[in-house]
């Protein structure tokens, strides 16, 4: 906190009290903004500004402080779906990790966030500012080390941003330790996750918070149109949309603060583009639900039968539209190969569980509901007791239908993907090195063609490659740079040096010794640049 006197002009909330505000400071350049506690507005001094600046300021200690307008939920820099390094091995991949960057790491049911103060090579620890519980009842912002080969630090991965979108790192660093000490956690709205990427780019969001109470909402409408479709009532797929599918409405889940509204409009944002609702939007709006089911269906156990199918249906479309998302990811170069395959297992598996404990929830609050709605007002009472009894037993199963999904696919995921011993990663044509091992697409039959590269040809966008082939055994040949390609990603004590690397694929050009089983073309790069095989 800053010391006792007076702010003028006040922040925009008519706060002036410097103690009521956290000071960002940093030791070469002194105070570079501050942190209003009251309203959350950020004011920081003009050459710290990234973007868009506004004629209101406050005086500070005798600084002119400028209010940063932090990014909306409509603009590019806010949506910054982040990509992601993996440390295969960070004991000897320190040089990946700087102060100042935001790093994740896997625990059973959630991902971990924090932001690296320090790397201290000489002990093999990271040291880092993030959210911890102190005690069995406080979470506190607090320093803490460390330990990568820890086997409580699973999947240690460093967050990458686009460029132009974080702060510089005096300010990111400077903002953590300004919250040092500070307890108002909160699980949806000031996480970990929030905290790191407030730190980055001055936005308060949480992404799995986003994505969770995505998933809760993608209960409440597949069980309510399951049981819409199941009980025959008169209600158009219109009104289903209208009263519970339609995106804005989820901007009643969360609190109607600063911090609060930034976690709206992502709600928002990312229900416009559900997959789910896309669909729904197509079905024959002023069509009664009861005339769809009966033309379906006359019998309750079809009924029931094809209410089941609908969450499994919905589910599924949810589902595959997360997997086709990180492959648009693989695509850009945002996760590896096996970030994709672990990623995509686990969302699977858990599109599996909460369609499961969704459809068991929602059938056994169809009973209960019924019953007691049959017993509060006999008639009338049933039918609604059936709705609400499966929408709240379809959204109450899911629950531990996603965190079990979650913790089982994170595992499946992780011995599968384990099972890739080098990973890859896209590369770009600036990046191209003399010695990468690079992955090429072959052709229908042969889709992941490796090569060691030994020559770039900047000004015609070709590299000349060393590779082993059916047809002629090992050859050199110039090929067109033609995207996506590739490149298998090595810890420096796993490899050869580049010229190395070259050297043994020189030394082998000419020979023909390819077997498809145990001397094709991926055999031959990793002979050439894997130290150990």
């Amino acid at each position: 906190m800053a010391s006792n006197s007076k702010v003028e002009p006040p922040c925009k909330c008519g706060n002036k009290e410097a103690t009521k505000f956290l000071s960002y400071q940093d030791d070469e350049e002194g105070l570079l903004g501050v942190f209003c506690c009251e309203c959350g507005k950020e004011w920081l001094k003009e050459d710290q500004i990234k973007g868009s600046s506004s004629d209101d300021f406050i005086r500070f200690h005798d600084n002119i402080l400028l209010l940063n307008i932090r990014p909306q939920a409509t603009d590019e820099r806010f949506f910054v779906q982040y990509n992601r390094n993996k440390i295969e091995n960070p004991k000897y991949s320190f040089d990946m990790i700087k102060a100042g960057d935001h790093i994740q790491w896997e625990r059973w049911l959630y991902d971990h966030h924090a932001i690296v103060e320090k790397v201290d090579t000489d002990n093999n620890t990271i040291n880092v500012i993030e959210y911890k519980k102190i005690d069995k009842l406080t979470v506190e912002v607090t320093r803490s080390k460390l330990i990568p080969e820890q086997e409580t630090i699973r999947n240690l991965y460093c967050i990458c941003y686009d460029d132009g979108v974080t702060d510089s790192r005096t300010l990111v660093l400077a903002r953590a330790r300004a919250w040092l000490g500070r307890r108002e956690y909160n699980l949806f709205t000031r996480n970990c996750e929030t905290f790191s990427v407030y730190c980055q780019i001055g936005t308060l969001i949480s992404w799995q918070t986003v994505c969770f109470v995505g998933k809760f909402m993608r209960c409440i409408k597949a069980t309510f149109l399951k049981t819409c479709w199941q009980s025959g009532k008169e209600v158009t797929v219109a009104e289903a949309v209208e009263g519970f599918l339609a995106g804005h409405r989820l901007k009643d889940l969360v609190p109607q603060a600063t911090k609060g509204e930034h976690l709206k409009g992502a709600i928002a944002h990312s229900t416009t583009s559900d997959p789910i609702n896309t669909a729904l939007a197509q079905l024959p709006m002023e069509q009664p639900l009861k005339n769809i089911s009966k033309q379906a269906t006359n019998g309750t156990s079809m009924r029931n039968l094809i209410g089941a199918g609908i969450i499994i249906v919905m589910e599924g479309m949810a589902v595959k539209f997360d997997v086709e998302q990180l492959y648009a990811q693989r695509k850009q170069g945002g996760i590896s190969r096996k970030d994709f395959l672990h990623n995509s297992i686990q969302k699977i598996i858990e599109g599996l569980f909460m369609a499961g404990f969704v459809i068991t929830g929602s059938v056994f609050g169809e009973i209960a509901g019924g019953a007691i709605g049959s017993f509060i007002a006999p008639g009338s009472g049933t039918g609604i007791g059936i709705i609400m009894g499966s929408i709240i037993g379809g959204v109450v199963m899911g629950v531990p239908g996603k965190l079990i999904g979650t913790m089982l696919g994170r595992n499946v995921g992780r011995i599968i993907s384990a099972t890739i011993k080098y990973d890859d990663k896209l590369v770009r044509f600036k990046d191209v090195k003399r010695g990468d091992q690079i992955v090429m697409y072959g052709w229908f039959l042969h889709p992941r063609c490796h090569a060691i590269v030994t020559t770039v040809d900047k000004t015609n966008r070709k590299i000349k490659v060393i590779r082993n082939t059916y047809e002629k055994g090992v050859i050199e040949q110039w090929l067109d740079f033609i995207p996506p390609v590739y490149r298998v990603c090595y810890d420096e004590h796993e490899r050869n040096s580049a010229e190395r690397a070259v050297q043994i694929a020189q030394s082998k050009i000419g020979e023909n010794k390819y077997n498809i089983l145990y001397y094709n073309c991926k055999h031959f790069a990793y002979l050439c640049v894997a130290k150990y095989l």
